[in-house]
């Protein structure tokens, strides 16, 4: 059934792709807020810059880790509408479900960096990343089964292909949950294997013999 106006038409996947760019714009600018220099004092010498520059490392860090993966997510949500043509009620739900978890990165980021070394904090941060990656799979998965929102033409081999490349996150936050326990404050770390990952998953090969 689809999400259907007053006059009975369905929400374009223009409007979804208008609103979700607005969502990622608003939540990578964001994201810099965390960074803050210190307040101004009656004394702002070398020792308070060193003192700030020494305390920059791990927000710096997981500024440039979210940053990273809020590209990823939209470079590859971008990818998936240049195929999704049409959209029903279940498409949009996910998909304001995904901007809500989106919503969440930069409050996750910023708990992961103000509470060094308490793996609780981590594990906010890999639990929305998880989230995200899974919506992400999903909105692909229940666009393309059946042909249900993309054109009965699309290359097989690129609907695989999309699938096998979000399922790169999904697997790096489980693997950063472990990773939290380990070296707490830096699990973050284990995200900028995602790129590498991805292209290592596209090389598994398909259970399908192509006709």
């Amino acid at each position: 059934m689809a999400f259907t106006m007053k006059d009975d038409r369905p929400v374009s996947t223009g409007r979804i792709e208008t609103l979700v760019d607005g969502i990622f714009a608003v939540a990578m600018t964001i994201l810099v807020l965390d960074l803050k220099a210190p307040s101004p004092g009656s004394r702002m010498g070398r020792d308070v810059f060193l003192s700030f520059v020494s305390e920059l490392g791990d927000p710096l860090l997981n500024f440039i880790i979210s940053f990273l993966l809020l590209s990823l997510f939209w470079i590859w949500h971008h990818r998936q509408f240049n195929e999704i043509k049409r959209s029903d009620s279940f498409l949009l739900g996910i998909n304001l479900l995904l901007l809500a978890a989106i919503s969440m990165i930069p409050f996750t980021t910023s708990m992961m960096s103000r509470f060094l070394n308490i793996w609780e904090a981590d594990m906010f941060f890999h639990l929305n990343i998880l989230l995200v990656g899974s919506l992400m799979v999903l909105n692909w998965w229940y666009a393309t089964k059946n042909f249900r929102l993309v054109d009965k033409n699309i290359d097989p081999a690129r609907v695989r292909r999309e699938m096998m490349r979000g399922l790169a996150t999904p697997v790096m936050a489980l693997a950063g949950m472990g990773a939290s326990l380990l070296i707490e404050g830096d699990s973050s770390l284990v995200y900028l294997l995602v790129p590498f990952l991805s292209r290592a998953m596209l090389r598994i090969p398909s259970r399908h013999k192509p006709s």
